[in-house]
């Protein structure tokens, strides 16, 4: 049987079709997705009719968590799966205000977790550029965030006066020459330099860790980290099917 995993992050969602694996990815701008009744007919024209078990989500956009719970309850007739630090995971969360823990963050970790078998840290570059620790005993137990590329690109833009809006697309060319150049180069190294500095500040609580990286601005930071690590573009879908398949049978039908 197949299930929709759907992953609603600040920037963009991604609605995934899963069945014995993941079968598809869509994605939408959050700013540009399509009304409900014409998402609804874009996941029937990608995925067909496979016949749903349920959904699972995993949301970070308050807003958006009602509308996709109706739009999965509508298409799969199963209410779904809403990821949060109550659900059972297989994970322990050891911080001292669980609730405030990112769903996306405790999928990331769960699949992190299943691929490396022990001690990991998550470093997820998304809107927000955030690290998860998991220790031996599978507990959820640390972290950090900070702003994520793209948003530190829109604050350098808005809060100066003649400073370019730009984006991180394409390889890193060394040092800027330039003012365009420089903002990139400032931002990326700034970026990697910082994760890796947190990388070894939780290593001198946590011992030695496997490190897992994801999220989409992965992609263009990864070369420039040096530290050993594994590149997962989409870890927290990974994470969801996991963990909806451990608690598949906790669907309610509509």
């Amino acid at each position: 049987m197949a299930f929709i995993a759907v992953d609603i992050g600040n920037t963009n969602t991604k609605i995934a079709l899963v069945e014995g694996e993941i079968k598809g990815i869509i994605r939408f701008n959050n700013y540009l997705s399509p009304a409900p009744d014409d998402c609804i007919s874009t996941l029937r024209k990608e995925f067909g009719d496979p016949g749903y078990e349920g959904g699972i989500i995993a949301s970070v956009v308050s807003s958006r968590t009602a509308i996709f719970h109706d739009l999965i309850s509508r298409l799969t007739g199963v209410q779904p799966i809403v990821l949060d630090h109550t659900t059972d995971t297989g994970l322990e969360i050891r911080l001292e205000s669980p609730e405030t823990l990112g769903a996306d963050r405790i999928a990331n970790a769960v699949a992190a977790y299943t691929i490396t078998g022990g001690k990991t840290v998550v470093v997820d570059f998304g809107s927000a550029t955030t690290t998860t620790g998991v220790n031996e005993k599978g507990e959820i137990f640390c972290g950090t965030i900070m702003p994520g590329v793209d948003m530190m690109f829109q604050v350098l833009s808005e809060k100066t006066d003649r400073l370019p809006l730009l984006s991180l697309n394409g390889s890193i060319k060394g040092i800027g020459r330039d003012t365009k150049s420089s903002i990139i180069s400032g931002i990326a190294y700034g970026t990697a330099g910082a994760v890796e500095r947190v990388l070894r500040e939780i290593e001198r609580e946590m011992g030695r860790f496997e490190t897992v990286i994801t999220g989409g601005a992965s992609d263009m930071i990864r070369d420039l980290l040096r530290v050993r690590h594994r590149h997962v573009r989409d870890l927290t879908i990974m994470g969801l099917k996991i963990i909806f398949e451990r608690n598949r049978y906790e669907s309610v039908k509509t």
